[in-house]
This record gives C-alpha cells, structure tokens and sequence, in this order.
C-alpha cells in the first residue's frame, strides 16, 4: 500500500493540470467559463487537505522580523 503522504504530494502535483484541463473543458463543451473559474480553487483545498494532520512542524513558526542594515 502507498503511503498516503506521497500519494497527496503526487495529486498537488498533477492538480492544477488537471485544474485547467476541467477548466477549458467546461467552458467548450458547456458554457460555463463564468463560472468554471471554481476548479481552480480545488489545488488550494488539496494542499489544505495535505497539511490537516501534521502538528508541529517547522513551518509552523512566524519568523521575527529583523532590521534592515544595508
């Protein structure tokens, strides 16, 4: 069995492809370029959905700014 995190690394991956593909798809076949513009949210809910269950990793952590001396 894949281990479920390389299996959402692989969708993020192919996910705004597949984004535009349902996109372009929609607008031809149905009319729907108004509204068909929605698929492309579907990536940022995929790469929500991959980081749901990791707690305390290192990009958790806001750095702190630091002054400019150029």
């Amino acid at each position: 069995m894949e281990n479920s995190g390389t299996f959402t690394t692989k969708l993020l991956a192919i996910s705004g492809t597949i984004a535009l593909v349902v996109y372009i798809l929609l607008g031809y076949f149905f009319g729907a370029w108004a509204w068909a513009w929605i698929v492309f949210l579907v990536p940022g809910a995929i790469r929500l959905w991959q980081g749901a269950g990791r707690e305390g990793h290192a990009g958790d952590e806001v750095p702190r700014p630091q002054r400019y001396e150029g």
